[in-house]
């Protein structure tokens, strides 16, 4: 025996199904919503990353993956985005643009991309919070990366060579202005004033912990600038790293290539790591070096102090 159910039961019933079914999609849908992925084609005539940005939803993180070398410069403003190309390996370059440009961002993410163009590689600015990892970042006419204004720069595992292009003051990575930068795991080579330029209250750390082959930083510089410590084309001395006006310049596990100036009350700490050049502080700066190999000469000048024992005015091969 069969038993009907009214049909105003079965239209509640199927009502019901209905209101579970579409509340069971909007959560999903929401969940869903919080991280949003995108994928750029340069290799399409229409193709614009700067669309994908300007279209993420404020609060929302965002990824946009690049395929191919989009020429063009792109302007970051709002949190949680990511910039990336291919993440099979460090090694690999999956896409490309010609500038990245972040200003008053947080948590902004730019990862294995090739950063070549008329500007800077990466220019961060305004209380901006952006991660640069495992690009390759070259032949820009401006620095590779440019950090100016209260900004927190964490700069890990980058190709950083030849920029710069445009004047001579440009460097792999310069920093000015009350900006903090972390950085390890660097090839910073070749660039046309220095590897690293920090100052006017900034601080640059090389945080390297040694214990990994590719954490340990390389910073290079045997071109035919660099300032008062310039010295034959191809030859140790050139300057490498520029720490001014209050600047601290902090280096941990770094390999250095050419010269070091120290100048206008700023601070130089190396540890555990290997100059190949001249130190050169004045300016009542401060010049601290332990653990450290170096195979240059230290000068002191106008107040300048080196602590832990290292002489100044002549070579040393260790401190303590």
């Amino acid at each position: 025996m069969f038993t009907l159910f009214p049909n105003r039961i079965i239209w509640l019933a199927a009502t019901l199904s209905c209101f579970i079914i579409a509340t069971n999609t909007a959560l999903a849908s929401d969940d869903d919503g919080r991280h949003r992925t995108k994928t750029v084609n340069c290799y399409e005539s229409d193709a614009s990353i700067q669309d994908e940005v300007d279209n993420a939803k404020a609060g929302r993180d965002t990824t946009i993956f690049i395929v191919g070398f989009c020429d063009e410069s792109v302007s970051i403003v709002k949190g949680g985005i990511t910039l990336s190309g291919d993440k099979d390996g460090s090694n690999t370059i999956g896409g490309g643009l010609a500038e990245v440009k972040v200003t008053g961002a947080q948590r902004v993410q730019i990862e294995y991309l090739e950063l070549t163009g008329p500007g800077y590689g990466v220019l961060v600015e305004e209380d901006s919070s952006v991660t640069i990892r495992h690009n390759n970042i070259h032949n820009n006419m401006a620095s590779g990366v440019g950090a100016f204004n209260q900004v927190f720069v964490r700069i890990e595992f980058n190709t950083i060579t030849h920029n710069g292009l445009r004047d001579e003051d440009e460097s792999g990575i310069d920093g000015s202005g009350g900006v903090t930068i972390r950085s390890r795991g660097n090839y910073i080579a070749e660039n046309n004033y220095a590897a690293v330029t920090s100052g006017n209250m900034s601080f640059f750390r090389s945080e390297s912990s040694g214990d990994i082959p590719d954490d340990r930083e390389t910073f290079l510089q045997k071109g035919c600038s660099g300032g008062e410590l310039a010295g034959t084309c191809g030859e140790p001395g050139t300057l490498a790293v520029d720490c001014f006006k209050n600047g601290l310049c902090d280096f941990r596990n770094t390999d250095v290539t050419g010269g070091i100036e120290v100048s206008s009350m700023s601070n130089l700490e190396v540890r555990n790591s290997t100059i190949n050049g001249n130190i050169e502080g004045y300016g009542g700066s401060r010049l601290a070096l332990r653990n450290t190999v170096n195979s240059g000469n230290v000068s002191c000048g106008d107040a300048t102090k080196a602590l832990y024992g290292n002489p100044c005015g002549e070579s040393f091969p260790q401190s303590p």
